[in-house]
């Protein structure tokens, strides 16, 4: 073994070249003051083919040496773009001073299995800790309050991380595939979760993401399979393309009223998925919301979508409909799974043309209180509906509004006056103007009857259908 003493300013090229038999070297932990009157020679361990354990100052390295040269390698003559051979037997790294972890400090060293960081640590540089693939516990000092980009990448078998509560940066794809941790602890004073942060981390099951994370950026949570369990901040404005695609554990999920912002495939393939529920509230001016294609193309398992009419695009756009969120719109018939059931409609004042065209498998729509206008053909063909009710702040129904719901049994009205109607609203089919044979219509009081029955659209139900009086449950 070789200690030096803290005195040593000066490391001559070569210093320790070919000690075969050296374990371990503990290099000064103080350095001077003004970084230039220390001097670190090339190749100082180059050939020591028995080295163990290095203790150092990361200030040796950072200070003295080109941003090439800001690598452990550099001791064994290599530098961050060029490699060269460590021991194999390297295992413990104890750093014994310093600021910072420089960039690409440990990249690709896999030998190493223990990392022991200093208390005086502020910053871990890009890549620093980069496929370290045998490290499994690793513990960051209060201090820290940045980590860059790719920093503990491809560490495969890291199992726990806790950061610590005085970082406020974590670069892009810090955690990126970390694929055997499976416990995190976020100090809860991150502003944000960067691109890639947690991708392909896919034995985590549970994360909570702290109230002080503001954007969540594209593919942050990409390909985390086993995630099963998130909690996502109450001040949330911005959810990335693609941020959770993939992520084919998780049932349901909650997005905060606060964002305003959803990218382009957010909660794509996400297989599990079964209950979605997105902003109940908009934005004041419906254009500062933003809300991405194909968001849920994928979500094959889904059942209950909750959302609010306004965060889709501009009826102008032909995109204000439920299949947008699968990839469709008002002539691209999109990817709308199956298994959706459930619509509840928390928001909005008009139920855009199309909205629902061709929806077979819904069975329960719940329209907001707010809605005063239905548009043509807004439940066409939505076969597999049996009861619909329409608030009664509903004014207006545009022509063929309910045509072709021919599971339909019950419309309820609860307007006690009647709305302005389009033409054939009931009409069986495009060919048969007539309403289907099961549909009876429900209205909430004698006056109400009174009136609808005067009225063309519903003079079948005078005859073969039903119009009934029935008291109007609660406005929901």
């Amino acid at each position: 073994d070789v200690v030096l003493p803290d005195s040593v300013t000066v490391i001559g090229n070569e210093a320790f070249h070919s000690m075969s038999q050296l374990q371990a070297i503990s290099f000064p932990s103080t350095m001077p003051t003004s970084p230039a009157t220390f001097s670190l020679g090339t190749n100082v361990l180059t050939n020591a083919t028995s080295l163990t354990t290095i203790e150092l100052n990361t200030r040796m390295i950072f200070d003295n040496l080109t941003t090439a040269n800001r690598v452990l390698r550099y001791l064994f003559g290599g530098t961050s773009v060029a490699n060269v051979t460590v021991p194999a037997t390297l295992r413990t790294i104890d750093l014994t001073g310093g600021t910072n972890v420089p960039d690409s400090f440990f990249i690709g060293l896999t030998s190493i299995t223990d990392i022991f960081l200093p208390d005086s640590l502020l910053t871990i540089g890009n890549s620093s800790f980069q496929d370290l693939t045998n490290v499994v516990t690793l513990t960051l000092p209060s201090g820290v309050t940045t980590i860059g980009n790719l920093a503990f990448q491809g560490m495969s078998k890291l199992v726990e991380l806790t950061i610590p509560n005085t970082v406020t940066t974590i670069g892009n794809s810090a955690f990126r595939d970390l694929t055997g941790l499976v416990s995190i602890t976020l100090p809860n004073t991150l502003t944000s979760i960067g691109e890639s942060t947690f991708q392909g981390t896919s034995l985590l099951t549970t994360l909570v993401v702290p109230n002080t994370v503001t954007t969540i950026g594209p593919s942050a949570f990409r390909g985390m399979s086993q995630l099963t369990s998130i909690t996502l901040p109450q001040n949330l404005t911005s959810i990335g393309l693609s941020a959770f695609q993939n992520v084919s554990s998780l049932t349901s999920l909650v997005i905060p009223n606060t964002v305003t912002v959803i990218g382009a495939d957010a909660f794509r393939d996400m297989a599990a998925l079964t209950s979605i529920t997105f902003p109940s509230t908009m934005p004041t001016s419906p254009a500062t919301f933003s809300l991405g294609t194909n968001v849920l193309t994928g979500a094959t398992s889904l059942t209950t979508m909750n959302f609010h009419i306004d965060m889709l695009p501009t009826p102008a756009s032909g995109n204000r409909v439920l299949r947008y969120f699968f990839g469709g719109s008002t002539t691209v018939l999109g990817a709308t799974p199956n298994t959706l059931t459930t619509v509840i409609l928390n928001g909005g004042t008009v139920l855009s043309a199309q909205f629902f065209l061709g929806n077979i498998n819904l069975i329960n729509v719940t329209l907001p209180s707010t809605l005063i206008e239905i548009q043509t053909l807004a439940f066409d063909g939505a076969t597999g509906i049996k009861e619909l009710t329409i608030p009664a702040s509903v004014a207006t129904i545009g022509a063929s509004a309910f045509r072709a719901m021919t599971g339909l049994s019950d419309l309820t009205f609860l307007r006690a006056t009647v709305a302005t109607l389009g033409t054939t609203i009931f009409a069986t089919s495009s060919s048969l103007a007539t309403p289907p044979t099961n549909l009876r219509i429900i209205v909430p009081t004698q006056e109400a009857f009174d009136l609808y029955i005067q009225i063309s659209q519903c003079a079948p139900f005078k005859t073969g259908n039903a119009l009934l009086i029935r008291r109007a449950p609660p406005v929901v």
